[in-house]
C-alpha cells in the first residue's frame, strides 16, 4: 500500500531491495556516486541518489527503479558471471516523517569487510572507493550511448540470460553500428568470426539445444562454431565494452 504523501523540493528517497548477500554486497561496493548509491541499513539494502530526485511520490519512484533494475541485473550478469538478479522489496523509505512500503527491521553489528574485488566498505555498506567501479563506468556510458539502455534491460529481462538475449544484444549494437557484422567489428574491435560464431550458436540448436532461436534449421552447423554460454557472454561483453570506448 502506497501513501499520497509528497513534498517541494528534492526527497531522500531510500528504495529498497532484495536479493542474496554476495549479490546485494556486490551492488553495495560497485554503486558509489552521487547519482546513484547502493547502501545498507537496519532495513537492508537501498538505492539512493540525484537519480531519483524528480521523483514526487512512491509511485514515481516505482515508475523509475523497476526498469533501473532490471538494468543493473543486465549489467551485473554480464560482467560477473555467477550474479544472481536482486529485485524490487516493494519498501521505500522518504526523509521527514513519511515511510512508504517500509516493513521489517533487522540488528545492525559493526565491522569492516575487505573483498576479494578489492573494496574496503562497512557494516552499512559505505564504500571506501579508488574511482569509478567498473559497475558505474558502465553506468555512465548507457548516457553517451543510449542504445546500451536496450541492451541492458535485453540481458536483464531474466534470471540467467541465454542465447536469445544474447543474440538480440548483438542486434541492438549492430545497428547502431551501422547495420553490418563488418562495421560492428570496425567499432569494438571483436573479431567478425567471433561475432558469427555467437551468432550462429544462438541461431542453431544443434549448437545450444534447447535454448537456441529455432527449433529447427536446414543443414549441420560446423562444431567449430560452438560456443559456451559462458564465451557467448564474454563476447556480448567485449562488443559492450568494445562499442563503449
Amino acid at each position: 500500500m502506497t501513501t499520497g504523501w509528497t513534498q517541494g523540493g528534492a526527497v531522500d528517497w531510500r528504495v529498497y531491495v532484495d536479493g542474496e548477500e554476495p549479490d546485494l554486497g556486490y551492488l553495495r561496493r560497485q554503486l558509489t556516486v552521487p547519482e546513484l548509491t547502493a547502501l545498507a541499513d537496519e532495513n537492508g539494502t537501498y538505492l539512493q541518489g540525484t537519480l531519483f530526485d524528480s521523483c514526487a511520490s512512491a509511485d514515481e519512484v516505482r515508475q523509475v527503479v523497476e526498469p533501473l533494475i532490471t538494468k543493473l541485473n543486465g549489467m551485473a550478469g554480464v560482467a560477473s558471471p555467477g550474479y544472481r538478479p536482486v529485485a524490487f522489496a516493494g519498501r521505500v523509505k522518504a526523509d521527514g516523517s513519511a515511510h512508504l512500503f517500509v516493513s521489517g527491521a533487522a540488528r545492525a553489528t559493526s565491522y569492516i569487510t575487505v573483498t576479494a574485488d578489492g573494496f574496503v566498505s562497512t557494516s552499512d555498506g559505505a564504500v571506501v572507493p579508488s574511482g569509478p567501479t567498473p559497475m558505474m563506468v558502465r553506468f555512465l556510458a548507457t548516457k553517451s550511448h543510449p542504445v546500451l539502455n536496450e541492451v541492458y534491460q535485453v540481458l536483464g529481462a531474466k534470471p540467467s540470460p541465454n542465447w536469445q538475449e544474447f543474440y538480440k544484444a548483438v542486434e541492438l549494437l549492430q545497428e547502431a553500428s551501422g547495420g553490418t557484422i563488418y562495421k560492428l567489428s570496425v567499432r569494438t574491435g571483436v573479431s567478425q568470426n567471433c561475432i558469427k560464431n555467437l551468432l550462429a550458436t544462438a541461431d542453431h540448436p544443434d549448437l545450444s539445444g534447447p535454448d537456441s532461436r529455432h527449433a529447427v534449421m536446414k543443414g549441420t552447423p560446423s562444431a567449430r562454431r560452438r560456443l559456451s554460454l559462458d564465451q557467448g557472454r564474454s563476447v556480448v561483453d567485449e562488443l559492450i565494452q568494445g562499442f563503449s570506448k
